[in-house]
This record gives C-alpha cells, sequence and structure tokens, in this order.
C-alpha cells in the first residue's frame, strides 16, 4: 500500500493557496465581486426596503423582518463567490495556470480542497465587512433582535451557503471552457438565486402560491438560506404571517416541516458537487 506522504502534500497544499492568494489580489474582479458590489447591494435594498411594511398593523414583526433582510444581505458576498470563482476557473483553464499546477504533481482532489478552502475564507471575509457595516446602518434595534437570533443556525447557515456556492462553481467552472457561457450560466443562476431563495427580498414577498414554492425548491441556495433564516428568526411569533419560517404549519408558504431537512439537502448538494468535481475538472480548456 502506497504510503502517503504528508509533508508534500502539505507543501503542495500551501504553495496552491499563495498562488490562489496571488493570483486573488492582481485580479480587480475578485475585490469587485467579494466587496464593492456586495456593498452596493446591502446599502441599496437596506433604503428600497425601509419603509415597506410587511404585515399591516404589526409593528413588531415588520421590524423584525427588516432586522432579518438587513443580516441576509451579509449573505451577498458568499453567494457572489458563484461568479468570481466559476468565471476564474474557466480564465484560468484558457491560459498555462492550472496546467502549471498540474505540472507540480498535486492530485485534483487536493487542488479543488485547496481552492475550496480560500474562497471559503475570502467569502467569509467579506460576510465579515459588509456584517461591520450593517450594524450603524441598522442602529439599536438590530444589534438587539441579536439577543433572541439562533446563532448555531445562523453560523451553520453561512458555511452551507458558502460551500454550496463554491462547490457549485467549482462543478460549473470545472466543465465549461467558454468564458462567455459560464458568465452568462451563473449570473443568470445568482440572480435567480439572490432574489428568489431569501436573501435580497424577504420570502413573505415570493412565496404567494404552491406553485412558486415548489419552484424555488430547484434553486441551490434556497436550502442552506432556509437555515440561516430558522435561526435569524430565532423563536419569533410567526402566527401572523404564514409560518415560511417553521415556526407553525401553516399551508401556504410551509417550505419544511423540520429544520434537518434544508440541512441534509445542503449537504446532499455540496458532497454530490464535489464528487461531480473530481471526476469532470479539467485542468485545461479542450481545442
Amino acid at each position: 500500500m502506497k504510503k502517503i506522504d504528508f509533508k508534500a502534500t502539505t507543501n503542495s497544499f500551501t504553495a496552491v493557496l499563495y498562488i490562489l492568494n496571488k493570483s486573488f489580489i492582481k485580479t480587480p474582479k475578485g475585490f469587485l465581486f467579494t466587496y464593492i458590489l456586495p456593498i452596493i447591494f446591502l446599502v441599496m435594498f437596506k433604503f428600497i426596503f425601509n419603509s415597506i411594511v410587511f404585515v399591516p398593523g404589526n409593528d413588531e414583526i415588520n421590524l423584525l423582518i427588516k432586522q432579518v433582510n438587513l443580516l441576509s444581505y451579509t449573505l451577498l458576498p458568499l453567494t457572489t463567490m458563484l461568479i468570481l470563482l466559476s468565471s476564474s476557473i474557466v480564465e484560468w483553464k484558457n491560459s498555462v495556470f492550472l496546467k502549471r499546477i498540474e505540472n507540480s504533481g498535486i492530485s485534483k482532489i487536493a487542488f479543488i480542497l485547496s481552492l475550496w478552502f480560500f474562497y471559503f475564507i475570502i467569502s467569509l471575509s467579506g460576510l465579515i465587512l459588509l456584517f461591520l457595516i450593517s450594524l450603524p446602518l441598522g442602529g439599536q434595534d438590530y444589534l438587539s433582535s441579536f439577543k433572541s437570533m439562533g446563532w448555531g443556525y445562523i453560523i451553520f447557515g453561512i458555511i452551507l451557503i458558502s460551500l454550496v456556492a463554491i462547490a457549485l462553481s467549482t462543478f460549473i467552472g470545472g466543465i465549461t471552457s467558454s468564458d462567455g457561457l459560464v458568465q452568462g450560466l451563473v449570473v443568470g443562476v445568482f440572480f435567480i438565486s439572490v432574489f428568489m431563495a431569501g436573501i435580497l427580498l424577504s420570502p413573505a414577498m415570493i412565496i404567494k402560491s404552491d406553485v412558486t414554492r415548489y419552484i424555488t425548491y430547484f434553486i441551490p441556495f434556497k436550502h442552506p438560506v432556509y437555515v440561516f433564516l430558522y435561526g435569524a428568526y430565532g423563536n419569533a411569533p410567526m402566527d401572523s404571517f404564514e409560518a415560511i419560517y417553521n415556526h407553525s404549519n401553516y399551508t401556504r408558504g410551509y417550505d419544511y416541516t423540520a429544520v434537518w431537512q434544508p440541512i441534509l439537502i445542503s449537504l446532499i448538494l455540496i458532497f454530490a458537487l464535489l464528487g461531480l468535481s473530481t471526476k469532470t475538472f479539467r485542468w485545461a480548456a479542450k481545442k
């Protein structure tokens, strides 16, 4: 049985992280998609929806929805990884970047895991920046709402959202060689996801019929986002607006019967995409 050279593997992992970091710093789009665009969206949607009344006659629930919406906007850097990473992989395949990494002797799975680790850290850095920006925008009521939130589910949801985005990016970028094709595809998936999965728009504004609800199940981000939302709403009384966050069993908007369901679906997506990526990922574009 062949022994695993852990020292060589660690050195290769570190070398790939260094190369990825160098590439990220040199590329303006890295900062654009990780920090600049998410900040613009956060500020813009904060003020767009600030005056909307979600539940007429219930100021407490309206305030809660706005606070959770603002917290949800901080998830944007996790989802923009879909555009950044997939397009970067295609660019690398059309240059000598990935070929040089392959020639270094690192295995495909080791490279993919290095890629996931690096972009996971990058996406979290964007989320932390947006969270800090959201604090003065939300004010004292926003800070006070944190006490009733389920931070275990929130943090786990954040991890799942980031990994789903990175896994999907790796798979799409790994099987695609056309920069135009991959950008068109991932931009479409991105906008459908952020508007229909509960990130930029509250599900209370989206889920108006069973048909709409069934369609949203096919959006990969819906499942980890709902884990996040379940925690963000904490023990809030949802009786007055259709129980879309799994706190009671009204028919309309009742997306999951238990929180383990979106968790399980998210994990299946992540591991399935990882398995597919190890089989379909190509180091160079087909000529």
